[in-house]
């Protein structure tokens, strides 16, 4: 019986837990304005803020390996995904690919790319050296970027080829 008890009570706090680490960030727009996703219409300073702006295709998406000793914190970045970039708005873009890092999504509010799918990339550039984006930035499927896209190219005019 008290290894049944134990059992529920370690289960609903699984359970609480899981609830209230959602990630939860409150979108608010300042002209009031707002796109049909619910985030806020973008302002220039919105998106020039962004280290980097490309489209471009996931390639892969791999999970970022935590250290197995104390030899310091445990990343925030929990997957690392390579991307074919096809269009540059902003940044310097290398090479064809690119590898951007996010955090665990849901929780940890990183952001969910698929293998195959392309997207308009929105990522800042840390003083790590590495590129990163989440749900909060204004990352999207390339599906369902039209809207979006407008004040990508009205405010920061034509996009550049990536080198091949």
């Amino acid at each position: 019986m008290k290894a049944l008890v134990i059992s529920i009570v370690i289960v609903g706090t699984l359970l609480v837990s899981e609830q209230t680490s959602a990630c939860s960030y409150s979108w608010s727009s300042s002209s009031g304005r707002y796109l049909k996703d619910g985030r806020p219409v973008p302002d220039p300073s919105s998106l020039i803020r962004s280290s980097y702006v490309f489209a471009g295709t996931v390639e892969s998406v791999t999970p970022v390996p935590v250290p197995q000793d104390d030899s310091g914190p445990i990343p925030s970045d929990r997957f690392a995904a390579v991307i074919r970039v096809e269009h540059v708005w902003r940044g310097h873009q290398r090479s064809g690919t690119i590898s951007v890092y996010t955090a665990f999504p849901g929780p940890g509010c990183g952001f969910f790319f698929q293998v195959g799918r392309c997207y308009l990339v929105f990522a800042d550039l840390e003083s790590d050296g590495v590129l990163r984006t989440s749900m909060i930035s204004y990352t999207t499927p390339w599906e369902r970027a039209d809207e979006l896209l407008f004040y990508v190219y009205a405010f920061l005019g034509e996009p550049t080829s990536a080198p091949r």
